[in-house]
């Protein structure tokens, strides 16, 4: 009797050990098409959020259970916020929550059960999102494909609110008073764009003035977010249908200057049709399409086409290495502006 006691002790043992392993999650995780990265310490009881080299947040696990075999509830509570503005703002309401994870094969859906009711993929390893397919446009195709019938610049309908994670070169007042020199006046009317209102360095982005440009001399990490609004500034109500991204990378306007400042190499192309709900520093959750893009370092302009348009109303451009200037040691980027499909 004893015997069989003992190997009914022994069993029940295996089996308790059997679940743990099969209930065992990966401790680090990566949120897919970001930078972002999850510590899930169920034994140390500690969760972080960081963003790149920044910490987003870090919490103490309070309880955590498996109401069913893939899925792990876990109740927090927040320890320490991140240094970064951005952090502090967006989390300072977050004492305690309930975060729920789904497993399946070296992916993870996380949703906060408070706040973000949206979905956060992770994986086990860095990795994009779907990757849609394009192409560079040669030179000689520009004029054909800004000219097509199915593709309007999103700028004659919609308007562009951009955020930039570094300090431009110029202030607001810096740029005003530049605007009053008196050759701007003959530029602007020679460079078809006399009428636009340029308040900001962030407006020379957009303006299609190749004698301008947006630049900065913190230009590491660089991260360009843009959200796509209707003509009186409120988010569109149905996605629109990105097919593709304009980027004019030097002086155009003096060719001879067009080496002068860093350049746009490798850039990172995500997009969403939200507004909202990333976990670090952009706005939009950009968990959703992303296309990595190698720009020659060629005096003209490129414009990235996808083979299908993707649906999104938010866009973030990182830029992931350059050309260095012979010059200057600080970014520039002439203009940039997005093609959607029409009917």
């Amino acid at each position: 009797m004893r015997f069989l006691l003992r190997i009914g002790f022994c069993l029940l043992v295996i089996l308790s050990l059997s679940q743990c392993r099969e209930r065992s999650i990966e401790k680090k995780w990566y949120l897919m098409g970001s930078n972002i990265e999850l510590y899930l310490g169920l034994e140390e009881k500690t969760m972080i959020l960081s963003e790149g080299k920044q910490l987003i947040f870090k919490a103490a696990i309070e309880d955590y259970e498996y109401p069913e075999k893939n899925k792990l509830k876990v109740r927090v509570k927040m320890v320490e916020i991140g240094a970064l503005q951005e952090y502090q703002l967006k989390y300072r309401d977050f004492k305690e929550f309930i975060l729920w994870f789904e497993l399946n094969e070296g992916r993870m859906k996380m949703i906060f059960n408070k706040y973000f009711d949206k979905p956060y993929f992770f994986s086990t390893r860095p990795e994009n999102m779907t990757q849609s397919d394009f192409r560079l446009l040669r030179p000689f195709e520009l004029a054909d494909f800004r000219n097509s019938a199915g593709i309007r610049d999103a700028r004659q309908d919609y308007n562009f609110q951009i955020y930039i994670n570094k300090k431009p070169l110029m202030t607001p007042q810096e740029v005003q008073d530049f605007e009053k020199k008196p050759n701007r006046e003959w530029i602007r009317k020679e460079q078809g764009v006399a009428n636009l209102v340029i308040r900001e360095m962030t407006d020379y982005l957009t303006d299609m003035d190749t004698s301008t440009y947006w630049g900065t001399e913190d230009y590491l990490d660089l991260e360009i977010e843009v959200l796509i609004r209707d003509s009186a500034g409120k988010p569109l109500k149905t996605p629109l249908k990105i097919r593709g991204f304009y980027f004019n990378t030097g002086d155009l306007y003096k060719k001879n200057q067009y080496y002068n400042y860093h350049r746009i190499k490798d850039v990172s192309l995500h997009m969403t049709p939200e507004y909202e709900g990333n976990l670090g520093m952009a706005k939009a959750n950009y968990n959703y399409a992303q296309s990595d893009v190698t720009l020659a370092d060629t005096i003209d302009e490129k414009i990235v086409v996808f083979y299908q348009s993707v649906e999104a109303n938010s866009v973030l451009i990182k830029v992931k290495d350059f050309y260095f200037g012979t010059v200057q040691d600080w970014f520039a980027l002439f203009d940039f502006t997005i093609y959607i499909d029409v009917e």
